[in-house]
Formats: C-alpha cells, sequence, structure tokens
C-alpha cells in the first residue's frame, strides 16, 4: 500500500488516528476500515456523475464516511443534520445523490427524505451491528485492499442559504485540481505533528477542511458539540497543535472566568485557523492577548477557497483588514 494512511499504520499501528473522545480508531484500524469502505462504495455501482450525501452530527463514524468518499473519488454533499424530510428531500434530488449516510440521531428524517427523493442506499454511522442499515456491518463484509489514488480528486457540495427559499449548492474547490493522489501529497503532514481538532459542524467549509489534515496522515480529534471548557480540556489533554473556529466560539471562550482558563495549558497549540464570519476587533484582540500570534483569518472558503487571509501580526499592524487577495483573485474596491 502506498497511501498515508497505510504508511502511518505501518510506522505507528497503534497510535490514536481519529477519536471524537468516546470511540477511537488507531492508524492501522484506520487504514483498514479506509479500505474495505473505499471497495464497499464502489460495490454500488454510482454513476460517474452520482454523489453520496452525509447527514449526520460529528463523531469519528462519521468522520469516516467523509474518509470513505475522499479515497473513493466521489463527490460528498454534507448537508445539515437539521433538516426536514421534505428539506432533505430537495438537497437530494438538486444534487443527484444516489446514496446517503446518517446517524441514529438523523435516521428518522433521512429514511423519510430518502424516501421522498426514491433513494434506497441508506445506511446510519452508529446503528448497531446486525441492523440491515449498520454502515459498520456493511463495509465488514469488504476486503481491504490496495486503493487507487490515480483518479480525480472530487470536491464536496456544501449547500448554502437560499435568497429565493431553496439553498444553493456549492462545489468546494479545496485546490482538487489533479490526481487524489497529489491532492493528498500537496496536504501531507510530517510524521509526529499534534493532532488537529474539529470543532464545528462538517457540513461547513472549515471543519470539513480538517479532512485534509487526517488524510495527510495528521491525527484528529472531533468535538461531538461544542462547549467552551471543553474545547479548553481537549486542547490541553490530546495536546492539539491546530484548529478551525469561528468568531462565536471565541465569545464563548472568552466568557470562561479567568481562573478556568488558566486550569488549561494552551502552549500545544500553535495555530488557530478562524473563519465564518468577521471577528469583532476587541474579541481578536483578546484571543490574541491569550493565545498569541496565532490566528489566521480566511474568508470565501465555502464558494471559492481561500479568497483572502490575514495573520495575527499583519492583522495588529492594520486592524479590521481582512488581509490581502490569494493568488487566484484581485481586489475591486467600489467605494469606501
Amino acid at each position: 500500500m502506498t497511501h498515508i494512511l497505510h504508511e502511518r499504520a505501518a510506522a505507528a499501528p497503534q497510535e490514536i488516528a481519529l477519536t471524537d473522545t468516546d470511540i477511537n480508531f488507531t492508524w492501522a484500524e484506520l487504514a483498514d476500515t479506509c479500505e474495505r469502505s473505499v471497495n464497499a462504495l464502489r460495490s454500488l455501482g454510482l454513476a460517474p456523475d452520482a454523489r453520496v450525501a452525509i447527514i449526520a452530527r460529528n463523531s469519528a463514524p462519521a468522520t469516516l464516511v467523509y474518509l470513505m468518499a475522499r479515497y473513493s473519488g466521489v463527490q460528498t454533499v454534507a448537508a445539515s443534520f437539521h433538516l426536514r424530510p421534505e428539506e432533505i428531500r430537495y438537497v437530494l434530488t438538486d444534487a443527484n445523490v444516489h446514496a446517503v449516510f446518517c446517524d441514529e440521531s438523523t435516521r428518522a428524517s433521512v429514511e423519510a427524505g430518502c424516501a421522498l427523493a426514491g433513494i434506497t442506499d441508506v445506511f446510519s454511522v452508529d446503528a448497531p451491528a446486525g441492523d440491515p442499515r449498520s454502515f459498520t456491518s456493511w463495509v465488514a463484509t469488504f476486503p481491504a485492499g490496495e486503493v487507487n489514488l490515480d483518479v480525480p480528486g472530487a470536491p464536496n457540495v456544501l449547500y448554502t442559504s437560499g435568497t429565493t427559499g431553496f439553498p444553493k449548492g456549492v462545489l468546494n474547490p479545496q485546490n482538487l485540481t489533479g490526481t487524489l493522489r497529489n491532492y493528498i501529497e500537496e496536504y501531507r503532514e510530517p510524521a509526529g505533528i499534534g493532532p488537529y481538532l474539529t470543532v464545528g459542524p462538517m457540513y461547513h467549509a472549515g471543519p470539513i477542511g480538517s479532512i485534509r489534515r487526517l488524510t495527510g496522515g495528521r491525527p484528529l480529534v472531533v468535538l461531538k458539540q461544542f462547549g467552551a471548557e471543553l474545547v479548553l480540556n481537549i486542547i490541553h489533554t490530546h495536546r492539539v497543535s491546530g484548529t478551525t473556529m469561528v468568531p462565536t466560539h471565541f465569545a464563548k471562550l472568552l466568557e470562561l472566568p479567568a481562573d478556568v482558563r488558566a486550569q488549561y495549558d494552551l502552549s500545544c497549540l500553535s495555530f488557530l485557523d478562524h473563519t465564518g464570519s468577521a471577528c469583532p476587533p476587541a474579541v481578536k484582540e483578546a484571543m490574541i492577548a491569550w493565545v498569541g500570534p496565532i490566528l489566521s483569518d480566511r474568508y470565501g472558503a465555502t464558494e471559492a477557497g481561500t479568497v483572502c487571509s490575514i495573520s495575527s501580526t499583519e492583522w495588529l499592524e492594520h486592524r479590521g483588514s481582512v488581509g490581502k487577495c490569494g493568488s487566484r483573485f484581485t481586489a475591486h474596491v467600489v467605494d469606501d
């Protein structure tokens, strides 16, 4: 095997690669399950233009589905777990989805929406063994084996809020311009790097982007549900070295009493990516004063990848700026 997951499995088979703090996968388990799941997905015989959808809350098993789709070269629709059956039907039909993966908390709504859309391939990532919808039981029936990485990389499809009554699907680029092998190698992480923490729901661009860290060989900790002190505890306990948050998360963290924040050692954190919306200057200043100049602000991730970005050092010199455009974009100023 040549892919990075298998490399990590050979070098450190018992090291935790993926966890939601309740369920853990070692590198050996992750490589094996990923290979089996790729074969399972291919057994569905999806048409080249067909997609799969994931409608589930954050968990290690749900992350496996994103990983499976990534290694299969299949476009993934990451949909909100708050959707009602009719809304699910619309998204599945609009996106040409042929298979859906849910969890037990979303199963009733997903099955109802799939029935409306005429989709029969539905799997629950946390259904008990023996359940006919169990993703785990289904995957276990397939062999592990070589994964073909010389196929085009497939972008995720994210749905934005609609201004005309319907949400709009966006092909999230994620720099997928060559083969899957090229994409994975581009994001190869150094061995021994500290885990990355997924904080927000994975149907958003920032959190789902953490999958590329895992495919690149970096351990991933997936937060099931946000809690300010819980986040600090996970960073402290798992020695998290990087994460992605939105300004609301920062505000909640800063609301914690100073003596509570002081209980947790965040010195392991070397990169704090934030996106989603403009961060109030006072909040950003307070975060930089607390964790250091490790914040990197990005805009436009859902629609076009990062359009512009700014580091903490640059922001302190130009407070309120959103930074410079990336190489693929040009700023066009139309008023003050």
